[in-house]
């Protein structure tokens, strides 16, 4: 009986020692899996972010900013227009306060034997009437009788007028106060084919200044002005 019960005891020891070792084995299998598994997903990890690395896109490039265009060139300016060759011209003269003065100072004084009568107009050797003796006043209507009767023709060369506004070398007047009318054609006036004598009569030319201003008066347009 007591041997029944030894060899029950020492079976009994041994199931116990197998379970054991079987237990440990199992939890080492488990542990070696999960190591195994924990291996494995390190793997996947690493080959994954290996492919992320390698998905990296590329910068744009930028776009090149257009040429700017070129100013457009300046005009160029006109050419200023050229003077009269025999005198200057565009000066706005006065002929009421500069050129009847220049008359009446050098061809009125002898009356009616000269230019300062206006019956000369109607004298069989007509000339023209040219202002009041020195001193006298020139009233609006004697200002533009003078003016009107410069702008006919000469009575010594009827293919000239007296004064031809914008050009002294056409204007019968301003050959005679520059002596020049020996350039002239008179056959046809009425001093029996002569231009007369230079102005002022029986005396000196005028001087240059006071020639060239009525020349500018002239070549300005022989305004009737104030």
């Amino acid at each position: 009986m007591r041997a029944i019960l030894r060899f029950r005891f020492a079976w009994s020891s041994l199931v116990a020692i197998g379970a054991v070792s079987t237990s440990a084995a199992c939890s080492s299998g488990d542990s070696t899996g999960s190591s195994g598994n924990s291996g494995g997903n390190t793997g996947t990890s690493t080959s994954g972010s290996s492919g992320s690395a390698g998905s990296s896109s590329t910068g744009t490039t930028r776009s090149t900013g257009s040429a700017g265009s070129a100013g457009s060139t300046g005009s160029t300016g006109t050419t200023g227009g050229t003077g009269s060759a025999s005198g200057t011209t565009g000066t706005t003269i006065s002929f009421s306060s500069t050129i009847v003065p220049i008359f009446q100072s050098n061809c009125t004084t002898s009356g009616l034997t000269c230019h300062g009568d206006l019956r000369v107009t109607t004298q069989p050797q007509q000339r023209p009437y040219l202002g009041p003796q020195p001193g006298a006043t020139v009233v609006q209507s004697t200002l533009m009788t003078i003016w009107s009767g410069l702008m006919v023709n000469s009575a010594e060369d009827p293919s000239m007028p007296l004064v031809s506004p914008g050009s002294d070398t056409n204007s019968f007047l301003m050959h005679k106060v520059d002596d020049t009318i020996n350039t002239l054609d008179c056959s046809e006036g009425d001093d029996d084919g002569e231009c007369g004598l230079p102005m002022p009569y029986s005396a000196s030319i005028l001087p240059q200044a006071t020639r060239d201003t009525i020349r500018a008066w002239i070549n300005g347009g022989a305004p009737q002005n104030n």
